[in-house]
């Protein structure tokens, strides 16, 4: 497969190896986020509709130091163990980085460059060759999966699957004014 804006060479962020790699990283992290929010509703002893009015609109570092706090609170028989595992999803994943960077490669690396959103412009390089992708993914999807573990999800696999669906039904119950509120109001 090639991009009609490349010129030359067989840039490494257009490999199939790569872009595996790439989404395989992205499918674990929609998991990983769906056992995030579940553990917030269970945590907060909400109905599922409600943990997704709620969890909807956060940004994934608040989600994180939110869960963090439940936990820290609950009688989790492991909470030492899923909060170190989510502390290692929350630092060194680099989530941010691969969700919201430009990409640049070349035969033998990747490059993320990571665009601050903040006051002052930064911006941030980090260069990967295959080897190093690959052992990245795979450290991801080790702590993902102690994270999983820990928590004992295959225990509640099918109430997770339940809180998946209720995201529809959310929508469809969520309520909303049908005009814009007054500004006198």
């Amino acid at each position: 497969m090639r991009c009609a804006l490349v010129s030359s060479g067989n840039p490494l962020g257009l490999t199939v190896e790569f872009t595996t790699w790439f989404g395989t990283f992205h499918g674990l992290w929609l998991s990983t986020e769906l056992t995030v929010d579940y553990t917030i509703c269970k945590l907060l002893k909400i109905p599922h509709e409600e943990a997704h009015l709620l969890t909807a609109g956060m940004e994934v570092g608040r989600k994180l130091r939110l869960l963090e706090g439940l936990l820290k609170r609950s009688d989790y028989k492991n909470k030492d163990v899923i909060i170190g595992a989510l502390r290692k999803l929350q630092n060194e994943t680099k989530r941010n980085v691969f969700a919201h960077s430009y990409l640049m490669s070349d035969e033998k690396t990747v490059t993320f460059v990571h665009r601050s959103s903040g006051q002052k412009y930064t911006a941030e390089k980090f260069v990967f060759t295959m080897p190093e992708f690959k052992e990245h993914m795979v450290s991801f999807a080790q702590h993902a999966q102690t994270f999983w573990d820990a928590l004992e999800m295959d225990k509640h696999r099918a109430d997770l699957e339940a809180f998946g669906a209720a995201a529809m039904s959310a929508a469809n119950s969520s309520k909303t004014s049908p005009v814009p509120p007054s500004p006198k109001a």
